[in-house]
């Protein structure tokens, strides 16, 4: 499964342009990391993706299926979407994932939806706090219960917007890493804005780099040069490998 964004420009109705000829893909089993200054673009892309916002110009496809033909109750089953801020209403973790089954709930909730959840918790090894009210859980437990609500729409795109912001460094690594993992366990499409680039080159697939509204350059995790950062973030760095795993390093 293909996501692709083709020639996609947005700007708001006061002129100001936002996304400038956007081209972008994205592929199921894989991680797909957006680097870019706050201000890039980052977060009006994944508006756009969402029918949040209506594009200018381009289109925004899914298996050549154009997003904007797609009703909102069905597109709702084929996208997760994970914000920078996440809210739940008080109450358990488990009522805070069934919310992910609205697209399919019409006249009440079924055994089926219950059951979904259910594994839900079991595949993410999140049962031993499934009771628990939501106030009472730590930030990295709230991200994968926000992650878990999303998987519970049964998506085959999961988006991201700078997941790891309200997290302490071990936090970062373990959700980083298991979203990787649920990734290829369940074959679906993961786009993630990511501000660590250490962190970035450590647990993407490919990167994509956006600056002033445009991508400036996508290629897999491994080919990223220290020219891209310096292009994106105007920051001279070096790329060097340490015990096997990409980083960066600053230049004074």
């Amino acid at each position: 499964m293909n996501l692709k964004i083709s020639d996609l420009s947005f700007k708001y109705s006061s002129g100001k342009q936002v996304l400038d000829g956007v081209n972008f893909q994205a592929e199921s089993g894989k991680c797909t990391f957006l680097l870019g200054a706050n201000g890039a673009g980052k977060t009006t892309l994944f508006s756009n993706i969402l029918g949040l916002l209506t594009p200018s110009f381009g289109k925004i496809t899914l298996d050549d299926a154009d997003l904007s033909s797609i009703k909102p109750r069905e597109k709702a089953k084929l996208l997760g979407y994970v914000p920078q801020n996440v809210f739940f209403p008080s109450g358990s973790a488990f009522d805070a994932v069934l919310l992910g089954r609205r697209p399919y709930i019409r006249w009440g909730v079924t055994e089926n939806d219950l059951s979904v959840v259910e594994k839900l918790f079991t595949d993410l090894s999140v049962e031993d706090f499934a009771m628990r009210n939501v106030d009472s859980l730590s930030g990295g437990e709230k991200q994968k219960i926000a992650i878990a609500r999303a998987l519970a729409q049964e998506p085959q795109v999961l988006l991201f917007d700078e997941l790891t912001s309200n997290l302490d460094v071990k936090n970062q690594a373990d959700v980083l890493s298991f979203i990787k993992k649920l990734t290829v366990d369940k074959n679906v499409i993961t786009v993630a804005i990511v501000h660590d680039l250490s962190l970035a080159l450590r647990f993407a697939d490919d990167i994509a780099f956006m600056k002033d509204g445009k991508i400036l350059r996508q290629c897999p995790a491994d080919c990223v040069t220290s020219q891209d950062f310096k292009d994106t973030f105007d920051v001279n760095a070096d790329v060097v490998e340490i015990n096997g795993k990409k980083t960066i390093i600053y230049e004074d």
